[in-house]
């Protein structure tokens, strides 16, 4: 093994100067990250407060009061205001469903009661933002409605009702934003 040859002062400095302009383009690349989902935060779910979407999500907030998500009375209670979910859904990219009407074999139009819901942005479509987005509306709607049960439990909850709509990358990436939420 040969013995590390000695640097110069100009080495030195080189090491310098390209450290500091890799480190100021690390610190740029996360500042338009977090500019990114900061901006995200600003215009979070504004839609619900456009008049088609308002009065639904005022019924809907009293909903949220009485009804715990997931229970049967919460599923029908929203089944009522489909209208307003589906457009919302629409709006809102970090939303990965899109409502489909009518039998599960596809054999037509069974009316308003039957409500399934497909993916409706491709993988592609998706990014990876939408699926951070998706996470922290997960977790900001059980502390705003005052949910008593554990992180775990939501997240869990919301994974078994949204999961299905997301590829295996998605999810491994919504995995991860829940255990960094972790207490």
């Amino acid at each position: 093994m040969s013995e590390p040859s000695a640097y110069t002062p100009q080495d030195a400095i080189g090491l310098l100067r390209i450290y500091n302009r890799h480190r100021d383009f690390v610190r740029l690349a996360l500042l338009k990250l977090a500019n990114a989902l900061n901006e995200r935060g600003v215009v979070h779910d504004a839609s619900k407060m456009l008049d088609d979407e308002f009065a639904g999500f005022s019924r809907i907030s009293a909903i949220y009061r009485t009804q715990k998500f997931g229970s049967q009375e919460y599923a029908a209670s929203m089944n009522r205001e489909k209208a307003t979910i589906d457009l919302h859904f629409s709006r809102n990219s970090h939303h990965p469903e899109y409502p489909t009407y009518g039998a599960p074999d596809g054999s037509g139009l069974l009316g308003s009661e039957i409500v399934e819901y497909e993916a409706g942005l491709s993988a592609r479509e998706l990014t990876f933002l939408d699926v951070i987005e998706m996470v922290c509306d997960w977790w900001g709607a059980r502390l705003g409605y005052d949910d008593a049960r554990s992180w775990a439990e939501s997240a869990k909850l919301n994974l078994e009702h949204k999961g299905k709509y997301l590829t295996p990358g998605q999810r491994w990436l919504a995995e991860q934003v829940i255990r960094f939420f972790e207490p």
